[in-house]
């Protein structure tokens, strides 16, 4: 249960530095200009690959800035799709690829703190319901 609780802390971080950085951040349209792809060795010695898109965006001032996206994706993304690109105006360099890649590690630390916390509480609830009914239980 106590995993769970950390995951949610750590979700509540990421949510509280996201809500922080979309008070002040610009927008602007990015567009795909190249795939970069990683190659990793999987479990059982399979290899996993992961395509991650340069997204090319100008700020307000005019000047183009490049940026990649956190998560990788199973297929390059065509040359040219359209991205929405979220940046601080005073460093444009540490653009985020808006949309769901701004939201996806708070929403899978959610969902490893519900899966955590839900395991924890089956135990501890589970094993007084046991006990209650009179089923003997190991020490």
């Amino acid at each position: 249960m106590a995993a769970g609780l950390v995951l949610f802390a750590l979700a509540g971080c990421f949510a509280v530095d996201n809500i922080l950085f979309l008070r002040t951040a610009a927008q602007a349209n990015g567009e795909v200009v190249s795939n970069r792809e990683e190659r990793s060795r999987g479990k059982g010695g399979g290899e996993t690959v992961q395509y991650y898109a340069l997204i090319r965006f100008v700020d307000q001032a005019g000047v183009p800035h490049q940026v990649e996206p956190r998560m990788g994706e199973t297929s390059p993304l065509p040359l040219g799709t359209a991205m929405p690109v979220l940046y601080p105006p005073e460093a444009p360099a540490r653009g985020r690829v808006g949309g769901s890649d701004l939201w996806d590690r708070v929403y899978g630390f959610i969902a490893l703190g519900l899966f955590f916390l839900a395991c924890g509480s089956l135990l501890v609830f589970g094993s007084r319901c046991l006990a209650r009914w009179g089923v003997p239980m190991r020490r």
